[in-house]
This record gives structure tokens, C-alpha cells and sequence, in this order.
């Protein structure tokens, strides 16, 4: 019940204090480190099927952390370039 508690208050610490994907990577990775624990320390068989979803764990988690920045349209490209004065067409009054 110890482990538990403490868990818990250092989940709501952690919650409040950092950026939300931060939070849920340490969540989603519980299980990898329980199942890699288990067969490490305790002697469990490591099947295809653990071995399979760790996998989808991690790969959810790599896409997760590496998704492509989107890039402005290309009007308020152009707008934010005739803005500054850096298009070839734009003239200072």
C-alpha cells in the first residue's frame, strides 16, 4: 500500500509541474518496465505476444514525441513576407 501512495502523490506533483506529454510517457512506459522487470528479476518467460506489445508501446511512444511541426499555409506566408517588406513586389510607401 506504501509504493502505492507514494506513486500517487508524486503523480499529482508531476502532473502540475510538467508539460502533459511528459506526464504520459512515464504512464505508458509502466508496463515495459514491469513486464522487462519481471523477466529480468523474477524469471518470466519473455513470449512473442510480450515481446509484441512492448513493441506497439514504444513505437506509440516514438510517434508521440517526434510528430512533424506544422508549417504555416501559404498565405500567411506571404502575408507575414509583404508584412516585413522582404517580396520582391512589395514597395515602401
Amino acid at each position: 500500500m506504501g509504493p502505492a501512495i507514494l506513486f500517487y502523490v508524486l503523480w499529482t506533483m508531476m502532473v502540475a509541474r510538467l508539460p502533459a506529454t511528459i506526464v504520459a510517457i512515464s504512464a505508458l512506459t509502466a508496463p515495459v518496465v514491469g513486464v522487462l522487470s519481471s523477466v529480468l528479476f523474477l524469471g518470466d518467460i519473455m513470449t512473442w505476444q510480450k515481446g509484441l506489445a512492448l513493441t506497439a508501446i514504444i513505437l506509440s511512444i516514438t510517434a508521440t514525441l517526434f510528430q512533424p511541426r506544422k508549417r504555416a499555409s501559404r498565405g500567411a506566408l506571404l502575408a507575414s513576407l509583404l508584412r516585413f517588406g522582404h517580396h520582391p513586389n512589395y514597395q515602401a510607401l
